[in-house]
């Protein structure tokens, strides 16, 4: 053999031995390390072949248990899970968006113990954002201290800031549900009349409003029946002169006094 062919054919043997020894390392969460053959990098999964084994069976391990791939040539590909979560949350949404109801009517399940009926259409306009009118009937339910009978009206948009997720993937539940912060304008006007031991009875006319920031969660189940609760605090403003009037009874929501514009929901 000349010399030149014996090198080139050493360098090859060389060359072909270093690659196939050459191999890949999968780096878990909890650190154990996979030394294989990468094979293909999904969505979801990562195939290999296991370098313990000459046979072609392919293995598959889950994404989010893998913190990063060593390649045979150096280069590494670190798994950033939150992006990974991410996409598949937004994916996952788009397609619940499709199939989901984004349409609900609620009623405010205590509000007639307080003789105010309301009715409440709610409706998604994207995953994490929705809008909701209510109409609401004073002087309909179980107690009215002042024998009110009027009319409430009030709108918000809904923000949906940590919507709720599967443990496994980060994925939707629903599109509805979640905790949120809802800004929200409230109107109310009605008739009453004040019993009062020492005035006697004085009738009166109440119109008051409030701008509310709304915080609140709601939980929908089986695509059906949700239950939604929230708390609100804003500015608001009634025309109840309390030094003529007296204080009335907070129908709807609460506005503090005239010279004090503090509102709650």
């Amino acid at each position: 053999m000349k010399p030149i062919n014996f090198f080139i054919t050493l360098s090859f043997l060389l060359l072909s031995t270093s690659f196939i020894n050459a191999q890949d390392t999968i780096v878990k969460s909890n650190k154990e390390v996979i030394v294989c053959k990468v094979v293909e990098v999904g969505t979801d999964q990562i195939k290999y072949k296991s370098a313990d084994l000459k046979s072609d069976v392919l293995f598959g391990i889950d994404k989010r248990e893998v913190d990063k791939i060593v390649f045979a040539n150096g280069e590494e590909m670190v798994i950033d899970h939150l992006k990974e979560a991410r996409q598949t949350v937004e994916a996952n949404s788009a397609e619940l968006f499709k199939i989901q109801k984004k349409n609900d009517i609620k009623m405010n399940f205590l509000s007639p113990l307080n003789s105010v009926f309301t009715l409440s259409y709610e409706h998604a306009i994207k995953p994490g954002a929705s809008w909701e009118a209510t109409l609401g009937v004073v002087g309909i339910g179980f107690e009215n201290p002042d024998d009110a009978m009027g009319i409430a009206l009030g709108g918000r948009y809904k923000f949906i800031q940590s919507p709720d997720y599967y443990l496994k993937g980060m994925r939707y539940a629903h599109i509805l549900k979640g905790r949120y912060v809802a800004p929200e304008l409230l109107f109310a006007t009605y008739k009453g009349t004040n019993h009062t031991v020492w005035n006697g009875d004085k009738s009166y006319n109440r119109t008051k409003f409030a701008i509310l920031i709304n915080f609140g969660k709601q939980w929908v189940f089986n695509d059906v029946f949700l239950i939604d609760g929230y708390v609100g605090v804003g500015y608001g403003y009634t025309n109840n002169n309390v030094d003529t009037e007296g204080l009335t009874y907070p129908y709807v929501f609460s506005v503090v006094s005239k010279d004090v514009p503090l509102a709650f929901s």
